[in-house]
């Protein structure tokens, strides 16, 4: 394992497996493989939080700190999705200021530094340029599914669509927004 950071334009290739292993995993341990694309769409996310805040004189390497910010996405989007709601998760609400930023949900013990909460916010106004910039569809559910948390099944109840239309939906609208993202970092 190298501490050393990857390649930005091949993160997404270099690392499938990490991915693949990690969603597969939440998957069968909570039963959600109804969701598998969701949850892997959250991945790709976590793991581009991971080439953002890696840094590594913390003496981890690239590998495990990604592996923990995948899952730590892939947890919160599940929550935010109310896939959790017979499982009694702790709600999206009730989580620490600190394991609301992905990543440095691992460190609980450790308050956030300005320097953390300085990348929380350029982050936030990263992710608002991006909507911003989308087309008003990718907007449109993008805000529906993570900042108003409506499930997959009330945005096909109102739009009269499938279920898994609105599936690859939602992975359509992740990939534009995360695509912006990376095109302007």
């Amino acid at each position: 394992m190298s501490c050393q950071k990857p390649r930005r334009d091949t993160l997404f290739e270099s690392h499938a497996r990490l991915l693949g292993t990690v969603t597969a995993d939440l998957c069968r341990k909570y039963a959600l493989a109804d969701h598998k694309t969701e949850l892997h769409a959250f991945a790709q996310q976590g793991l581009a939080e991971a080439h953002i805040s890696y840094r590594d004189d913390r003496g981890a390497s690239f590998e495990t700190w990604a592996y923990h910010c995948i899952r730590n996405h892939i947890l919160r989007g599940a929550r935010a999705m109310n896939l959790f709601r017979s499982q009694q998760m702790v709600s999206w609400e009730s989580m620490t200021e600190t394991e609301a930023h992905g990543c440095r949900a691992n460190s609980l013990d450790e308050p956030l530094t300005p320097e953390d909460h300085l990348v929380a916010r350029q982050e936030a106004a990263l992710f608002e340029s991006a909507l911003e910039a989308v087309d008003e569809e990718t907007r449109a559910w993008i805000v529906a599914s993570f900042l108003e948390r409506r499930t997959l099944q009330e945005l096909v109840a109102d739009s009269g669509r499938s279920v898994a239309w609105g599936s690859r939906m939602r992975q359509r609208s992740l990939q534009r927004v995360q695509e912006w993202i990376r095109n302007h970092e």
